[in-house]
């Protein structure tokens, strides 16, 4: 089943925030719209009804779909100064990012870059700095940089790695763990908590390039 966002009664508000910067009833918005498509039974879907992803943007969210996130493309926001999130992932705020390079430095600036625009950030890590372990710590850098910040979600996604920490949906994974490691290979994500002990397991499947 595909999700069209044009067609709900309250998309007037996402109008609003991309038009005239006014955020406000924003959240609840995208939170209905994410607990309509639950009631329907239309989760892990991509809905660019109301803007579309280019071909970074739309890998991403075929790895979260997969993963039974609805991921709405959302508009640009024409006012200057308004953060303005690439997408909603189960009806939370994301910023999309993706980095090819092998600076260290340099996928650490873009979490930070990706947090101007929403408190949740995925990258997308492709050929270049792609060695899980070296991505690995700088995940886990940013994470315990998230103590002295606000951000509230972060993934690293590559071809063969998934990181994931913070609150994402409480659909989709236990709220009470706090990191997600995929391992090389596995065809499965486990949520990790605080002390390393396996919260809960749900299946996946790697999205298409």
């Amino acid at each position: 089943m595909s999700l069209d966002t044009w067609e709900h009664p309250a998309r007037w508000r996402i109008h609003e925030w991309a038009e005239y910067g006014l955020d406000q009833g924003l959240d609840a918005t995208l939170a209905e719209i994410d607990a309509q498509s639950w009631s329907d039974g239309r989760t892990g879907c991509i809905d660019e009804s109301m803007a579309s992803f280019n071909s970074d943007e739309a890998w991403i969210a075929r790895v979260l779909a997969a993963e039974g996130h609805t991921v709405i493309a959302l508009p640009r926001s024409l006012r200057e100064g308004v953060k303005s999130a690439d997408a909603s992932v189960s009806g939370l705020l994301t910023e999309f990012k993706t980095y090819s390079g092998i600076s260290s430095k340099c996928l650490s600036n873009k979490v930070v870059c990706g947090l101007r625009q929403a408190d949740r950030v995925v990258v997308r890590v492709t050929a270049g700095l792609g060695d899980p372990t070296e991505v690995r710590q700088v995940f886990d850098s940013r994470v315990r940089a998230s103590g002295r910040g606000r951000m509230r979600g972060l993934k690293f996604i590559g071809d063969d790695f998934h990181f994931e920490w913070g609150s994402w949906n409480r659909h989709v994974c236990d709220p009470s763990s706090d990191t997600v490691a995929r391992e090389p290979g596995a065809q499965s994500i486990c949520c990790v908590g605080r002390n390393d002990s396996a919260a809960a397991v749900k299946s996946f499947s790697p999205a298409s390039t």
